[in-house]
């Protein structure tokens, strides 16, 4: 038990000290999950046609205005603007899986 403890004490600094431009390269995962799902949330809309309701489209254009804030912070320098482009690429992922499950409840119906 004491080993798992010391263990952890051991590797918690480590990890608290990563260098914020190592965490840089995380921002490219966060955003291909969001454009994923906003894919998927725009077939799903295109087999709604006409009878998508508009909260669903408001939430995919609040997904897609937001990987594009998200993109935008990537390009910037410095661990603040890392941060809100994974900040922002999860809002627009959220966003998008919204669209979509709006768009199966109406389509159940």
């Amino acid at each position: 038990m004491k080993r798992k403890w010391i263990l952890a004490a051991t590797v918690a600094p480590l990890l608290l000290l990563t260098p914020w431009p190592v965490q840089a390269f995380e921002c490219p995962v966060h955003f291909a999950a969001a454009q994923l799902a906003i894919d998927m949330a725009a077939e799903s809309i295109k087999r709604m046609k006409a009878g998508m309701p508009i909260a669903a489209r408001g939430h995919l254009r609040h997904a897609k205005m937001s990987l594009n804030e998200a993109e935008y912070h990537h390009t910037q320098a410095g661990a603040f603007h890392h941060a809100r482009a994974i900040v922002r690429a999860n809002e627009a992922r959220g966003h998008a899986i919204s669209a979509e499950i709006l768009s199966r409840e109406i389509s159940k119906q």
